[in-house]
């Protein structure tokens, strides 16, 4: 069940003459021992951000799975990251090619991602 979202802004740097774009993907983290899994606490997802000349700012919402039945004593917080790669313009660098999401279960929140 999903109903709720993590929503990332991507930010261009540098002036925001022309169009680019590059290509982002949902990655788990399999070395992690809180690692989220895809499926289960996160839609795996991935495409192509387009900055049109001008754009400074682009999203990408990522689905978050809830699981109201669970228990939250005790549970740990999952992470996962969306990578980011291949720029259309060589030229441009990837400041933060990898963004790790946390996501924060606790008794004040309700749903899981009141807390993202």
């Amino acid at each position: 069940m999903t109903d709720e979202k993590c929503v990332i802004n991507v930010l261009r740097e540098g002036g925001t003459d022309g169009k680019i774009s590059c290509r982002w993907k949902t990655v788990e983290l399999q070395s992690n021992h809180s690692a989220a899994q895809a499926g289960i606490d996160f839609i795996p997802k991935e495409g192509v951000i387009e900055f049109v000349n001008e754009q400074a700012v682009a999203i990408i919402d990522i689905e978050i799975c809830q699981h109201p039945e669970e228990n939250l004593v005790g549970e740990v917080n999952k992470c996962f990251a969306v990578q980011l790669s291949k720029p259309s313009v060589k030229e441009v660098k990837i400041k933060t090619p990898l963004l790790v999401i946390e996501l924060v279960k606790d008794q004040r929140s309700k749903k899981q991602a009141d807390a993202v």
